[in-house]
């Protein structure tokens, strides 16, 4: 079963920065990003994007994206995946096909 999401809501998030003024995109340019930087940061991962926009809103970051970040205000970063993990079928299998 997967755990509930307990970081704020996309939408939540773009309200706080449109109430403040802004919008996603030009608070990207104003900080050197691309216009699309802030967008993405809802939804992927994108460490500067997250930083300007929890700056911006003035809540921390962890509270934002807990799935991203600890409470020390340091990137949760996801187990690397190798070459071990990655199921290869035999060439005997491969040969049958």
């Amino acid at each position: 079963m997967e755990k509930p999401y307990s970081g704020w809501h996309p939408a939540d998030i773009t309200a706080a920065i449109r109430k403040r003024g802004k919008t996603l995109t030009a608070l990207a340019l104003e900080n050197g990003l691309s216009e699309s930087a802030c967008r993405k940061a809802l939804i992927l991962k994108y460490a500067k994007a997250e930083l300007v926009i929890a700056r911006f809103i003035n809540i921390p970051v962890h509270e934002l994206w807990p799935d991203r970040w600890d409470g020390d205000g340091k990137r949760i970063r996801a187990p690397r995946t190798t070459h071990e993990d990655i199921p290869v079928r035999s060439t005997l299998a491969r040969q049958n096909d």
